[in-house]
């Protein structure tokens, strides 16, 4: 279902899938209890998340409050994507 709704938003973000099994770490480092967990990250940082099948409605809402003209997740050509995303080292 996630994978229709990114051709639905037209790129408008990125839908990384991890195997929570495979990847104990990270699952451990974002205290993954459900699954599935979708988490949503901005700029590197996860913002929101939710766990468990969700209607398609429902993922839409979740998308619909931080996709705006302002906001995109797409990838930028100059900056490739990372999973998980790259720590803040504090310097700017």
């Amino acid at each position: 279902m996630l994978e229709r709704l990114v051709e639905e938003y037209a790129g408008r973000f990125v839908l990384a899938k991890v195997e929570a099994d495979e990847n104990m770490k990270l699952a451990g480092r974002y205290k993954l209890r459900g699954f599935p967990t979708a988490i949503l990250f901005v700029n590197g940082a996860p913002v929101d998340q939710f766990s468990g099948a969700r209607p398609p409605d429902y993922v839409r809402e979740f998308l619909d409050r931080y996709l705006d003209k302002q906001t995109r997740f797409a990838a930028q050509p100059d900056r490739p994507h990372t999973f998980p995303p790259p720590a803040h080292s504090g310097r700017g």
